[in-house]
């Protein structure tokens, strides 16, 4: 048929004693436009036949209106010389085969060929041709070209053994009067493709678009326009009776792309004839198209599990290690702050802990670990060099509610002796609506002025310090406070409400990052953008941020791929824009849920990545984490 369009193919058969088979092409043909004029004469020396033929039409003038409801009929005479030299020929059928177009005929009878009674060594035959029914075209004038050539195949499609000469051609002209076209629609159903692959997949991905269609009839001719080096691989159509079809788009293999989410657009054209002289009133369609290829593992990351059930985890660079809660439903290591070397994904050292642990801080140099707990009314801080325990700080209790728990903790940049701590009464830690207000602790000295009002049922979710320690921020109930220390406490310096960072957030490079991925710029309180714009279908949702890469790393279940698999998604830091993505299979890993009072998701080392999960903790780390 030609082309990625679908043309419309007709067929009309001939019986005769001697086997002869004439072939007719319509082609060019188009509103206003095809061919002129053409030889239309008689057929030359050579070929591999002595006989020749003679056209006794030389043009073709149609005149129609849209009022007729009938085919308009044209008769093309020729006349065959030297019948009696033609070849031998078997069989008992002979073909005729065309390509339609706007002005395409609907169908084509054949008359006898027959001697001449007056000479017998030449014969006469007719074509007649059926064109459409002017209502179906409207009001216009259309040109174009018919191909005549005489063969003599028994069996072929095509004009394989011709009769002397080149094929004649003969002009066409259709005069239309009357009404437009009827009213012609398609629907595309899709407007945009989102597809996606692995990088490790052999094959690109391919979705099917159905067309549907009404009063199309000549046609329908549908091709397509699409960006040169893109990422589409190939685009075909195929007709579904007459009232609808399929748009079958194919993906290059993920291999021919870097990691990453690409974009384009598909022309979609539908028109009642080939040269798409008159496309459908609504046609062309844009077909958005997204292609993201995403990382695989063992080809983009390794994955690893170390067998302890982690309530939090933390990132020394000084120490190159991470470090844990591990919770006393543990297998192994139950009840302990454990350190973790995930190069080898080993338990190295861990401590013994006087309660069930629900909270931890670590200072910048790697000297001290904080401990919060569940069960105890006091914070543990741990030496990390010899992995013992070195003071306790203790809480206090309140008159009405008793014993007080940590929640959040934040050691102050360049001061590992300083922490701050959130309170709770009421109910145990960070669970806890009982904020007991914000306290800094110099060792286990508690400076006088504390931050935050008493009982009220709020809940701070999270505390960070900017980078010099100069101001901590603290988020409660959707307001985030600007918070200066000194030698007395902690004071307000200002206070923005009705804010959303989710549960938790990190502060980096003059922003805040919520765990619900917004984007706050804490100086003035305004939402200056979101890392991925619809969190709809998305949960547990778990961040981590590298300055030095200028990275985010997103960690979150989708609900559009669900489980088992989970998805991981780093981001540039500045611009927000997504770089890489991986679907992380939790079969594998044991990923049936983050765990611990919160999720919590770590970089470290030059490519890794931490999670505290249901059943483990789970170390990645490879391109797809500096990508």
């Amino acid at each position: 048929m030609g082309g990625p369009f679908m043309s419309l193919f007709c067929r009309a058969w001939l019986s005769q004693a001697a086997i002869v088979s004439l072939a007719l092409a319509l082609t060019g043909c188009g509103g206003g436009g095809g061919d002129s004029g053409g030889s239309g004469g008689t057929g030359g020396t050579g070929g591999s036949s002595t006989f020749s033929y003679t056209l006794s039409t030389r043009s073709v003038v149609v005149k129609a209106s849209t009022a007729d409801s009938t085919y308009q009929t044209v008769v093309i005479n020729f006349i065959i010389n030297k019948w009696d030299q033609r070849p031998a020929q078997t069989g008992t059928v002979s073909q005729v085969s065309w390509k339609g177009t706007a002005i395409s005929y609907a169908s084509s009878t054949f008359g006898s060929i027959v001697p001449m009674p007056t000479d017998p060594n030449t014969a006469t035959g007719t074509v007649t041709i059926n064109f459409w029914n002017a209502a179906v075209l409207g009001a216009g004038t259309y040109t174009g070209s018919i191909t005549f050539a005489l063969c003599f195949d028994s069996t072929t499609d095509t004009c394989v053994n011709q009769a002397a000469g080149p094929a004649s051609t003969i002009p066409v002209t259709m005069n239309v009067t009357g009404d437009a076209r009827p009213s012609t629609t398609a629907t595309l159903m899709t407007a945009a493709l989102d597809l996606e692959a692995a990088s490790s997949a052999t094959i690109g991905p391919s979705r099917n678009v159905p067309l549907l269609l009404s009063n199309t009839s000549p046609g329908p001719f549908v091709t397509f326009d699409q960006p040169v080096n893109g990422f589409v691989a190939s685009v075909t159509y195929s007709a579904i009776g007459s009232d609808n079809g399929t748009v079958h788009v194919f993906y290059m293999p993920p291999g021919s792309r870097a990691l990453g989410t690409y974009t384009e657009s598909l022309t979609v054209n539908v028109c009642i004839d080939a040269a798409c002289a008159h496309p459908l009133r609504n046609s062309p369609f844009i077909l958005s198209l997204t292609y993201t290829i995403t990382g695989a593992a063992g080809t983009d990351f390794t994955s690893r599990v170390v067998g302890i059930l982690a309530r939090d985890i933390a990132w020394s660079p000084s120490k190159q290690r991470l470090y844990a809660i591990v919770s006393s439903g543990s297998p192994t290591n139950g009840q302990t702050l454990s350190e973790v070397d995930p190069t080898t994904a080993m338990v190295t050292r861990s401590l013994a802990l006087l309660g069930e642990p629900t909270s931890l801080a670590i200072s910048d140099d790697g000297t001290y670990a904080y401990v919060g707990f569940w069960d105890q009314s006091f914070v543990q801080r741990v030496a990390l060099a010899t992995m013992t325990a070195d003071i306790a700080i203790l809480l206090g209790t309140d008159p009405t509610n008793g014993p007080l728990h940590a929640g959040y903790m934040a050691v102050q940049p360049g001061q590992p002796g300083t922490v701050a701590i959130a309170k709770f009464a009421t109910a145990p830690g960070l669970s806890d609506f009982g904020s007991q207000q914000i306290f800094l602790y110099d060792d286990a000295a508690g400076r006088s002025t504390a931050f935050g009002a008493t009982n009220q049922g709020r809940r701070v979710d999270e505390l960070a310090w900017n980078a010099n320690g100069s101001i901590l921020y603290a988020y409660d109930d959707g307001d985030l406070f600007t918070l200066t220390p000194s030698a007395s406490g902690l004071a307000q310096a200002a206070v923005f409400s009705s804010i959303s960072l989710g549960s938790e957030f990190q502060f980096n490079g003059g922003l805040i990052y919520g765990n619900n991925l917004s984007v706050i710029d804490p100086s003035s309180g305004a939402t200056v953008g979101s890392l991925i714009a619809d969190t709809s279908n998305i949960n547990q949702v778990v961040l981590a941020l590298d300055a030095s890469l200028n990275r985010a790393y997103v960690f979150y279940d989708d609900y559009r791929n669900p489980s088992p698999l989970w998805t991981l998604e780093t981001f540039n830091l500045q611009s927000r824009a997504s770089l890489a993505m991986a679907r992380i299979d939790s079969v594998s890993l044991g990923l049936n849920g983050l765990t611990g009072t919160t999720g919590r998701l770590v970089r470290w080392g030059t490519n890794g990545l931490a999670i505290n999960a249901n059943e483990g903790l789970v170390l990645i780390n490879g391109s797809i984490v500096v990508n």
